[in-house]
């Protein structure tokens, strides 16, 4: 007897609670056979049947199922199987009435939402992402974020900055739709650290002077910012993530606009089939060089001791 290959989860944690309630239980392997019988005899609540009534047409008599009509001659034994039948129809209909009002209260919450493809939206990470600090200090809502696609009847896939590590399909109980200001577009601009970046500035930036990204194995690749400090000299200069500078972003188009002025500028004239090509290796090579230059240096230490040798 097999029909079902892996319950759900409540279905898979009452049967857990029940066999670890059994006095004569030993082992659950033991009880494997019970316990796919009892799954077995459950009906859905989509398709309003059992796995045994969708295979084999019928449902198994249990003994709860079974008419107690007992006509002997001991009336003890006749009261007893009397109210045992109407102890069980009167848990049955407890159940239902029980769940009838669990759900009358939870369609008072519920909103009939539809997004179309496109649409910005703002999705509540509260309890997906993990927060230091107390609820009452972070936001509830957060976006807005662009609907990619929807998936099934009742979720949506979302186009999430990737600062956010989470999975990008919301239910729709998550979301609500994104209103912007058309009078005052940065009106309720956030001015803190994006969700995932814990890391907030009270500093500024003199300069930004390179870039590089930093493979490593097993990781994503780091893309980093050599960055100089206000008050610091250049030789001090550090590299940070370019997803902590969330607040300088002006001061990152300033580098790679005046990066591109330059470049365009040493092609004048130049004769562009001579240039080494820029590749990783060169990029690397080019940042590691850079401290060298700083320091007044135009040579490697270490080539510049070679070549006096063998000068």
């Amino acid at each position: 007897m097999e029909f079902v290959s892996m319950p759900t989860g409540q279905m898979r944690e009452r049967i857990k609670e029940g066999l670890s309630h059994d006095p004569m239980a030993t082992s659950l392997i033991e009880l494997a056979t019970e316990a796919q019988f009892s799954y077995n005899l459950q009906r859905s609540e989509a398709t309003n049947q059992s796995p045994f009534e969708i295979v084999t047409g019928q449902q198994p008599f249990t003994p709860n199922a079974i008419a107690t009509g007992y006509k002997g001659p001991n009336p003890t034994a006749y009261q007893f199987a009397k109210e045992w039948q109407e102890q069980h129809e009167l848990a049955r209909a407890c159940l239902h009435k029980t769940r009838k009002r669990a759900k009358k209260w939870a369609d008072q919450k519920r909103r009939d939402v539809n997004f179309e493809v496109g649409d910005l939206v703002l999705a509540k990470l509260s309890g997906i992402l993990r927060n230091p600090y107390h609820k009452g200090l972070v936001q509830r809502y957060e976006g807005p974020f662009k609907v990619l696609k929807r998936v099934g009847t009742m979720a949506y896939r979302l186009e999430l900055r990737p600062t956010i590590k989470a999975h990008h399909v919301f239910h729709v109980s998550l979301l609500k739709p994104y209103h912007q200001d058309e009078e005052e577009l940065d009106r309720g601009k956030s001015h803190r650290a994006p969700v995932g970046v814990k890391v907030s500035y009270e500093k500024e930036i003199e300069a930004i002077h390179a870039e590089r990204v930093v493979h490593r194995v097993g990781y994503r690749p780091r893309h980093e910012y050599l960055v100089q400090w206000k008050g610091l000299p250049e030789s001090e200069g550090i590299w940070e993530p370019s997803g902590d500078l969330w607040q300088f972003r002006d001061k990152i188009d300033q580098f790679h606009s005046s990066r591109a002025t330059r470049v365009s500028l040493e092609l004048v004239g130049e004769n562009v089939t001579d240039r080494q090509p820029m590749t990783e290796h060169n990029t690397i090579k080019a940042a590691k060089d850079y401290p060298y230059h700083v320091l007044g240096l135009l040579e490697d230490p270490n080539e510049l001791i070679q070549s006096t040798l063998e000068t």
